[in-house]
């Protein structure tokens, strides 16, 4: 669970690096994120890996 305020900073931080390439290749490995931030819903996103679906079901079913 985040707060609306960290998630909207981590999306414009995302965005910016977007913009600025040369910074982003700075960025240690482990550091890069190229996919934009999102909401989870099952009917949107699709998950990858084979004990992916698990670990967001026991996830859902401890915070929902």
């Amino acid at each position: 669970m985040i707060h609306q305020n960290e998630y909207q900073r981590a999306t414009e931080e995302l965005d910016w690096y977007r913009e600025h390439p040369a910074a982003f290749a700075r960025l240690r490995r482990d550091k890069r994120e190229k996919d934009a931030l999102d909401w989870y819903s099952p009917s949107e996103h699709k998950l990858m890996g084979r004990w992916s679906p698990k670990i967001v079901a026991l996830y859902l079913n401890k915070f929902a």
